[in-house]
Protein backbone atom coordinates (compact mmCIF):
# COMPACT_ATOMS: atom_id res chain seq x y z
CA UNK A 1 0.00 0.00 0.00
CA UNK A 2 1.33 3.58 -1.32
CA UNK A 3 2.03 5.64 1.81
CA UNK A 4 1.03 9.57 1.07
CA UNK A 5 2.06 12.45 3.14
CA UNK A 6 0.04 16.04 2.65
CA UNK A 7 0.48 19.22 4.49
CA UNK A 8 -2.02 21.47 5.87
CA UNK A 9 0.21 24.27 6.97
CA UNK A 10 2.48 24.26 4.16
CA UNK A 11 6.05 26.94 4.48
CA UNK A 12 5.31 30.21 3.14
CA UNK A 13 6.44 30.35 -0.33
CA UNK A 14 8.53 33.43 -2.04
CA UNK A 15 5.49 35.38 -2.62
CA UNK A 16 3.61 34.94 0.82
CA UNK A 17 7.17 35.84 2.43
CA UNK A 18 7.79 39.10 0.50
CA UNK A 19 4.25 40.51 0.78
CA UNK A 20 4.31 39.79 4.52
CA UNK A 21 7.92 41.40 4.74
CA UNK A 22 6.82 44.38 3.35
CA UNK A 23 3.34 44.90 5.19
CA UNK A 24 5.29 47.09 7.87
CA UNK A 25 5.66 49.70 5.07
CA UNK A 26 1.97 49.31 3.96
CA UNK A 27 1.09 50.10 8.08
CA UNK A 28 3.79 53.06 8.06
CA UNK A 29 2.22 54.32 4.90
CA UNK A 30 -1.37 53.94 5.00
CA UNK A 31 -2.04 54.37 9.08
CA UNK A 32 0.94 56.05 10.24
CA UNK A 33 1.22 56.71 14.05
CA UNK A 34 1.50 59.87 15.77
CA UNK A 35 4.52 60.51 17.65
CA UNK A 36 2.88 59.81 21.42
CA UNK A 37 1.03 56.48 19.86
CA UNK A 38 4.21 55.13 18.26
CA UNK A 39 6.19 55.86 21.67
CA UNK A 40 3.98 53.36 23.95
CA UNK A 41 3.20 51.16 21.32
CA UNK A 42 4.53 48.39 23.05
CA UNK A 43 2.98 49.32 26.42
CA UNK A 44 -0.35 49.55 24.23
CA UNK A 45 0.32 45.91 22.84
CA UNK A 46 0.95 44.22 26.39
CA UNK A 47 -2.31 46.03 27.48
CA UNK A 48 -4.16 44.57 24.97
CA UNK A 49 -2.86 41.02 24.44
CA UNK A 50 -3.33 41.18 28.53
CA UNK A 51 -7.16 42.04 27.74
CA UNK A 52 -7.62 39.76 24.93
CA UNK A 53 -5.93 36.57 27.06
CA UNK A 54 -7.19 37.27 30.13
CA UNK A 55 -10.98 37.36 31.42
CA UNK A 56 -11.89 39.90 29.13
CA UNK A 57 -14.22 41.64 31.71
CA UNK A 58 -12.56 44.75 31.27
CA UNK A 59 -12.40 44.75 27.28
CA UNK A 60 -15.44 46.38 25.36
CA UNK A 61 -17.12 45.20 22.92
CA UNK A 62 -16.11 47.52 20.38
CA UNK A 63 -12.24 47.66 21.60
CA UNK A 64 -11.11 48.13 18.72
CA UNK A 65 -13.09 51.87 18.18
CA UNK A 66 -10.32 53.07 20.89
CA UNK A 67 -7.46 54.75 18.96
CA UNK A 68 -4.96 52.89 20.99
CA UNK A 69 -6.41 49.57 20.93
CA UNK A 70 -6.61 49.85 17.33
CA UNK A 71 -3.02 51.41 16.53
CA UNK A 72 -1.67 48.09 18.79
CA UNK A 73 -4.13 45.33 16.80
CA UNK A 74 -2.86 47.05 13.34
CA UNK A 75 0.14 46.35 14.08
CA UNK A 76 0.82 43.39 16.06
CA UNK A 77 -2.25 41.02 16.36
CA UNK A 78 -2.96 41.52 12.93
CA UNK A 79 0.21 40.80 10.58
CA UNK A 80 0.49 37.85 13.30
CA UNK A 81 -3.44 37.01 11.89
CA UNK A 82 -2.32 37.14 8.75
CA UNK A 83 0.60 34.82 9.38
CA UNK A 84 -1.47 32.22 10.72
CA UNK A 85 -4.37 32.49 7.94
CA UNK A 86 -2.07 32.86 5.16
CA UNK A 87 -0.40 29.25 6.35
CA UNK A 88 -3.99 27.69 6.49
CA UNK A 89 -5.09 29.40 3.17
CA UNK A 90 -2.18 28.09 1.18
CA UNK A 91 -2.94 24.58 2.69
CA UNK A 92 -6.82 24.11 2.37
CA UNK A 93 -8.46 23.85 -1.06
CA UNK A 94 -10.68 26.97 -1.35
CA UNK A 95 -12.30 27.26 -4.98
CA UNK A 96 -14.18 30.13 -5.44
CA UNK A 97 -16.23 31.38 -9.11
CA UNK A 98 -15.79 34.26 -11.10
CA UNK A 99 -18.08 37.11 -9.52
CA UNK A 100 -18.15 34.97 -6.33
CA UNK A 101 -19.40 36.36 -2.72
CA UNK A 102 -17.13 36.02 0.71
CA UNK A 103 -18.90 36.60 3.75
CA UNK A 104 -16.58 37.70 6.36
CA UNK A 105 -18.67 37.91 9.65
CA UNK A 106 -16.60 39.75 12.68
CA UNK A 107 -14.47 41.12 9.81
CA UNK A 108 -12.37 43.50 11.98
CA UNK A 109 -9.54 44.95 9.88
CA UNK A 110 -10.65 42.22 6.98
CA UNK A 111 -8.07 40.42 8.12
CA UNK A 112 -9.64 37.54 5.97
CA UNK A 113 -9.59 39.47 2.78
CA UNK A 114 -5.93 40.47 3.08
CA UNK A 115 -4.92 36.87 4.10
CA UNK A 116 -6.77 35.43 1.34
CA UNK A 117 -4.92 37.66 -1.34
CA UNK A 118 -1.65 37.29 0.23
CA UNK A 119 -1.89 33.62 0.12
CA UNK A 120 -3.75 32.78 -2.92
CA UNK A 121 -2.26 34.12 -6.05
CA UNK A 122 -4.49 32.11 -7.98
CA UNK A 123 -7.52 33.74 -7.11
CA UNK A 124 -6.27 37.15 -7.41
CA UNK A 125 -7.71 37.81 -11.62
CA UNK A 126 -11.00 36.84 -10.24
CA UNK A 127 -14.11 39.13 -9.84
CA UNK A 128 -14.60 38.52 -6.30
CA UNK A 129 -17.00 40.31 -3.69
CA UNK A 130 -16.02 40.55 0.25
CA UNK A 131 -19.40 41.05 2.52
CA UNK A 132 -17.11 42.27 5.51
CA UNK A 133 -19.48 42.62 8.61
CA UNK A 134 -18.81 43.87 11.69
CA UNK A 135 -20.28 46.01 14.60
CA UNK A 136 -17.22 48.54 14.71
CA UNK A 137 -17.34 50.38 11.46
CA UNK A 138 -13.99 52.27 12.21
CA UNK A 139 -11.60 48.74 12.02
CA UNK A 140 -13.47 48.04 8.73
CA UNK A 141 -12.58 51.49 7.13
CA UNK A 142 -8.61 50.91 7.99
CA UNK A 143 -8.76 47.43 6.84
CA UNK A 144 -10.13 48.74 3.47
CA UNK A 145 -7.36 51.33 2.89
CA UNK A 146 -4.58 48.22 4.15
CA UNK A 147 -6.07 45.92 1.42
CA UNK A 148 -5.56 48.69 -1.51
CA UNK A 149 -2.73 49.53 -0.63
CA UNK A 150 -1.45 45.70 -0.12
CA UNK A 151 -3.55 44.89 -3.78
CA UNK A 152 -3.00 48.10 -5.64
CA UNK A 153 -6.23 50.06 -7.11
CA UNK A 154 -6.63 47.45 -9.89
CA UNK A 155 -7.58 44.70 -7.65
CA UNK A 156 -10.94 42.75 -9.38
CA UNK A 157 -11.89 42.21 -4.91
CA UNK A 158 -14.78 44.40 -4.43
CA UNK A 159 -14.91 45.34 -0.29
CA UNK A 160 -18.44 46.29 1.01
CA UNK A 161 -18.86 46.87 4.91
CA UNK A 162 -22.01 46.33 6.88
CA UNK A 163 -22.41 47.31 10.45
CA UNK A 164 -23.48 44.37 11.91
CA UNK A 165 -23.66 41.02 13.47
CA UNK A 166 -23.62 37.25 12.97
CA UNK A 167 -27.08 37.57 12.87
CA UNK A 168 -27.20 40.24 10.60
CA UNK A 169 -29.73 39.50 7.34
CA UNK A 170 -28.12 39.93 4.22
CA UNK A 171 -28.91 40.07 0.75
CA UNK A 172 -26.05 38.24 -0.51
CA UNK A 173 -25.53 34.42 -0.31
CA UNK A 174 -21.91 33.57 0.41
CA UNK A 175 -19.63 31.08 -2.11
CA UNK A 176 -17.09 31.26 1.36
CA UNK A 177 -18.39 31.99 5.08
CA UNK A 178 -15.51 32.83 6.99
CA UNK A 179 -15.78 33.80 10.83
CA UNK A 180 -12.92 34.26 12.13
CA UNK A 181 -11.70 34.66 16.08
CA UNK A 182 -15.98 35.62 16.85
CA UNK A 183 -17.49 31.90 17.43
CA UNK A 184 -15.41 31.99 21.08
CA UNK A 185 -16.13 34.86 21.81
CA UNK A 186 -20.03 34.65 20.90
CA UNK A 187 -20.50 31.77 22.36
CA UNK A 188 -19.06 32.52 26.18
CA UNK A 189 -21.56 35.41 26.33
CA UNK A 190 -24.70 33.60 26.27
CA UNK A 191 -26.35 31.89 28.75
CA UNK A 192 -27.88 29.39 26.51
CA UNK A 193 -26.27 25.57 26.61
CA UNK A 194 -23.66 24.98 24.34
CA UNK A 195 -25.27 22.45 22.41
CA UNK A 196 -28.34 24.61 21.56
CA UNK A 197 -26.48 28.00 20.71
CA UNK A 198 -24.20 25.79 18.29
CA UNK A 199 -27.68 24.30 17.00
CA UNK A 200 -29.12 27.69 16.40
CA UNK A 201 -25.46 29.28 15.21
CA UNK A 202 -25.01 26.52 12.75
CA UNK A 203 -28.26 27.45 11.26
CA UNK A 204 -27.95 30.86 10.71
CA UNK A 205 -24.76 29.80 8.88
CA UNK A 206 -26.57 27.86 6.89
CA UNK A 207 -29.23 30.48 6.19
CA UNK A 208 -26.15 32.84 4.61
CA UNK A 209 -24.55 30.45 1.66
CA UNK A 210 -25.41 29.97 -2.23
CA UNK A 211 -26.50 26.92 -2.99
CA UNK A 212 -22.53 25.67 -3.63
CA UNK A 213 -20.57 27.62 -0.32
CA UNK A 214 -18.51 26.51 2.12
CA UNK A 215 -18.28 27.67 5.78
CA UNK A 216 -14.81 28.15 7.33
CA UNK A 217 -14.45 29.00 11.10
CA UNK A 218 -11.43 29.66 12.63
CA UNK A 219 -10.16 29.94 15.97
CA UNK A 220 -7.24 30.68 18.78
CA UNK A 221 -5.96 27.41 19.52
CA UNK A 222 -7.17 26.97 23.20
CA UNK A 223 -9.22 24.31 25.00
CA UNK A 224 -12.79 26.58 24.87
CA UNK A 225 -12.31 26.99 21.11
CA UNK A 226 -11.80 23.30 20.53
CA UNK A 227 -14.55 22.60 22.48
CA UNK A 228 -16.85 24.84 20.91
CA UNK A 229 -15.61 24.09 17.37
CA UNK A 230 -16.45 20.01 18.23
CA UNK A 231 -20.06 21.23 19.46
CA UNK A 232 -20.54 22.84 16.47
CA UNK A 233 -18.71 20.29 14.02
CA UNK A 234 -21.35 17.61 15.72
CA UNK A 235 -24.49 20.05 15.02
CA UNK A 236 -23.33 20.13 11.17
CA UNK A 237 -22.59 16.33 11.00
CA UNK A 238 -26.11 15.50 12.24
CA UNK A 239 -27.86 18.08 9.52
CA UNK A 240 -25.84 16.10 6.78
CA UNK A 241 -22.57 18.89 6.04
CA UNK A 242 -19.54 17.11 5.22
CA UNK A 243 -16.28 18.30 7.04
CA UNK A 244 -13.39 19.03 4.67
CA UNK A 245 -11.23 19.60 7.56
CA UNK A 246 -9.69 18.86 9.51
CA UNK A 247 -11.52 15.70 10.38
CA UNK A 248 -10.73 12.69 8.54
CA UNK A 249 -14.12 11.06 9.16
CA UNK A 250 -17.88 12.03 10.80
CA UNK A 251 -17.39 9.77 13.45
CA UNK A 252 -17.40 10.99 17.28
CA UNK A 253 -14.66 13.63 17.71
CA UNK A 254 -12.20 11.85 20.03
CA UNK A 255 -10.34 15.37 20.83
CA UNK A 256 -13.39 17.40 22.10
CA UNK A 257 -11.60 19.44 24.79
CA UNK A 258 -14.72 17.78 27.48
CA UNK A 259 -12.78 18.32 30.61
CA UNK A 260 -9.77 15.46 30.78
CA UNK A 261 -9.54 15.31 27.03
CA UNK A 262 -7.02 17.11 24.50
CA UNK A 263 -9.00 19.32 22.29
CA UNK A 264 -7.82 19.03 18.15
CA UNK A 265 -6.16 22.24 17.59
CA UNK A 266 -2.39 23.11 15.46
CA UNK A 267 0.86 24.54 16.21
CA UNK A 268 2.89 25.99 13.45
CA UNK A 269 6.35 27.47 13.55
CA UNK A 270 6.58 31.33 13.89
CA UNK A 271 10.70 31.11 12.56
CA UNK A 272 9.26 32.22 9.00
CA UNK A 273 7.30 34.88 10.60
CA UNK A 274 8.40 38.56 9.00
CA UNK A 275 11.91 39.80 11.02
CA UNK A 276 10.41 42.59 11.30
CA UNK A 277 7.13 41.50 13.89
CA UNK A 278 9.40 38.77 15.62
CA UNK A 279 11.39 42.06 16.62
CA UNK A 280 8.66 43.91 17.85
CA UNK A 281 7.32 41.08 19.59
CA UNK A 282 10.72 40.67 21.35
CA UNK A 283 10.41 44.69 22.53
CA UNK A 284 6.83 43.94 23.66
CA UNK A 285 8.33 40.56 25.69
CA UNK A 286 5.48 38.64 24.04
CA UNK A 287 7.94 36.48 22.21
CA UNK A 288 6.38 33.68 19.99
CA UNK A 289 7.82 30.42 19.53
CA UNK A 290 5.40 29.39 17.24
CA UNK A 291 1.38 29.79 16.72
CA UNK A 292 -1.66 27.94 16.86
CA UNK A 293 -5.14 27.96 16.08
CA UNK A 294 -7.97 25.38 15.83
CA UNK A 295 -10.35 25.66 12.46
CA UNK A 296 -13.60 24.02 10.87
CA UNK A 297 -14.45 23.57 7.12
CA UNK A 298 -17.48 22.48 5.89
CA UNK A 299 -18.44 21.54 3.01
CA UNK A 300 -22.51 20.72 1.16
CA UNK A 301 -24.70 17.97 1.78
CA UNK A 302 -24.21 17.11 -2.24
CA UNK A 303 -20.50 16.91 -1.42
CA UNK A 304 -18.95 13.71 -0.84
CA UNK A 305 -15.59 13.30 1.10
CA UNK A 306 -13.06 10.74 -0.07
CA UNK A 307 -13.26 7.32 1.60
CA UNK A 308 -9.79 5.50 2.77
CA UNK A 309 -9.24 2.91 0.58
CA UNK A 310 -10.04 -0.90 2.68
CA UNK A 311 -7.43 -1.65 5.05
CA UNK A 312 -6.35 2.02 5.17
CA UNK A 313 -6.69 4.63 7.94
CA UNK A 314 -6.52 8.30 7.31
CA UNK A 315 -4.82 9.96 10.32
CA UNK A 316 -4.40 13.68 10.53
CA UNK A 317 -1.47 14.94 12.67
CA UNK A 318 -2.34 16.81 15.76
CA UNK A 319 0.03 17.39 18.44
CA UNK A 320 3.76 18.76 18.13
CA UNK A 321 6.04 15.62 18.31
CA UNK A 322 7.32 14.34 22.31
CA UNK A 323 9.85 11.80 23.53
CA UNK A 324 8.46 8.60 24.60
CA UNK A 325 9.09 6.69 27.70
CA UNK A 326 10.37 3.60 25.75
CA UNK A 327 12.57 5.58 23.45
CA UNK A 328 11.67 7.25 19.64
CA UNK A 329 8.56 9.47 19.29
CA UNK A 330 5.24 10.02 19.59
CA UNK A 331 2.66 12.15 17.91
CA UNK A 332 -1.17 12.69 19.14
CA UNK A 333 -3.42 12.21 15.68
CA UNK A 334 -6.87 11.98 14.62
CA UNK A 335 -8.93 8.90 12.31
CA UNK A 336 -12.17 7.38 11.91
CA UNK A 337 -10.99 4.89 14.62
CA UNK A 338 -10.44 7.70 17.35
CA UNK A 339 -7.29 8.70 18.90
CA UNK A 340 -4.14 8.21 17.40
CA UNK A 341 -0.45 7.78 19.06
CA UNK A 342 1.71 7.69 16.13
CA UNK A 343 5.02 5.79 16.91
CA UNK A 344 8.15 7.40 15.36
CA UNK A 345 10.89 4.39 16.14
CA UNK A 346 14.50 3.16 13.88
CA UNK A 347 15.03 6.52 12.54
CA UNK A 348 11.16 6.84 11.44
CA UNK A 349 10.10 10.30 11.62
CA UNK A 350 6.94 12.07 12.84
CA UNK A 351 4.63 14.51 11.19
CA UNK A 352 4.57 18.43 10.70
CA UNK A 353 1.58 18.90 12.67
CA UNK A 354 -1.67 18.84 10.60
CA UNK A 355 -0.05 16.19 8.19
CA UNK A 356 -2.52 14.00 6.26
CA UNK A 357 -1.31 10.30 5.86
CA UNK A 358 -2.67 6.94 4.85
CA UNK A 359 -1.80 4.27 6.98
CA UNK A 360 -2.67 0.27 6.63
CA UNK A 361 -4.88 -0.74 9.53
CA UNK A 362 -2.10 -2.54 12.07
CA UNK A 363 -2.86 -6.12 12.02
CA UNK A 364 -2.53 -5.88 16.11
CA UNK A 365 -4.33 -3.63 18.81
CA UNK A 366 -2.14 -1.49 20.99
CA UNK A 367 -3.45 1.45 23.17
CA UNK A 368 -1.29 3.80 24.76
CA UNK A 369 -1.87 3.33 28.60
CA UNK A 370 -1.72 7.03 29.31
CA UNK A 371 -4.28 8.73 26.82
CA UNK A 372 -6.06 5.35 25.35
CA UNK A 373 -4.88 6.46 21.85
CA UNK A 374 -4.58 3.75 19.15
CA UNK A 375 -1.17 2.93 18.35
CA UNK A 376 0.12 3.21 14.83
CA UNK A 377 3.67 2.82 14.39
CA UNK A 378 5.40 5.19 11.24
CA UNK A 379 7.12 3.51 8.50
CA UNK A 380 10.70 4.30 8.07
CA UNK A 381 11.64 5.87 4.56
CA UNK A 382 15.05 4.60 3.27
CA UNK A 383 17.06 7.54 3.20
CA UNK A 384 15.55 7.87 6.77
CA UNK A 385 16.86 4.53 7.90
CA UNK A 386 20.39 4.69 6.34
CA UNK A 387 21.00 7.84 8.15
CA UNK A 388 19.60 6.23 11.43
CA UNK A 389 22.41 3.10 10.48
CA UNK A 390 25.41 5.60 9.88
CA UNK A 391 24.68 7.77 12.92
CA UNK A 392 24.47 3.83 15.20
CA UNK A 393 27.71 2.56 13.73
CA UNK A 394 29.21 5.86 14.45
CA UNK A 395 27.81 5.62 18.04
Amino acid sequence: MSIKVSSLFPLPTNDVTKLLNNYLKILQKTVPLKSKHSHELPYAIRDLSRDLTGERSGLSNDYMGDPRSLNAYLRYFLPWNLYRLARLFQGLDINLPDNGIVVDLGAGPLTVAQALWIARPDLREKKLTFINVDRTPKPMREGAKLFQALAGEKSPWRMVNVKGGSTSKLRERAHLLVTANMVNEASAGTRIPLPVWAEKFCMSMVHKLAPEGRILIIEPGIRRSGRVLSVIRGQFVEAGFPILGPCTHEQECPMNGEQGKAWCHFNFDSEHAPAWLQKLSAQCRLEKDNVSLSFLYVGLRKEEIEAPREGEMRIRAVSESFRLDEGGFGQYGCAAEGQILLSAQGGAKTLYPGGLIGMPVPEEEKRDEKSGALIVPLPIREHDKRKFEEKNKKN
